[in-house]
């Protein structure tokens, strides 16, 4: 029952239909997640 009611929701939240007919995925937080990698490739541990 969670998952019929979840599933849905989820799909009207994450999937965002664009002008040109594709549709964009929202994956979360994308301008942090490059700035972490981007600060990792500047600085290699």
């Amino acid at each position: 029952m969670t998952f019929e009611r979840c599933f849905p929701n989820s799909l009207e939240t994450t999937l965002q239909p664009q002008t040109d007919g594709k549709i964009f995925v929202v994956t979360g937080d994308i301008p942090a997640i490059w700035r972490l990698n981007h600060g990792r490739d500047r600085h290699p541990s």
